[in-house]
């Protein structure tokens, strides 16, 4: 599955900024993941950080791609990364 661009996630005239918070939907578009492998990351940990606003789940983009970010290896040999 191609990567989707931050336009794809937020159509319209504006794109998503690093700071702007979304919901676990358009995390899991931005880094092609499904909502249900998010939820279980906040359950279980691991995940990228998110925040409680009233009932809502909420990510910030830059922390997401920060989280993406560290996961990166060069080889199957490697460590996997925290």
């Amino acid at each position: 599955m191609p990567p989707i661009s931050l336009t794809q996630v937020a159509p319209g005239p504006s794109a998503l900024s690093p700071d702007q918070f979304v919901d676990d939907r358009a995390v899991a578009a931005l880094l092609g993941l499904s909502r249900s492998y998010m939820r279980q990351l906040r359950v279980h940990g691991g995940g990228p950080r998110y925040s409680k606003l009233g009932g809502a789940v909420r990510y910030r983009v830059a922390d997401a791609i920060s989280w993406a970010q560290s996961k990166s290896v060069s080889s199957t040999s490697e460590p996997q990364a925290a």
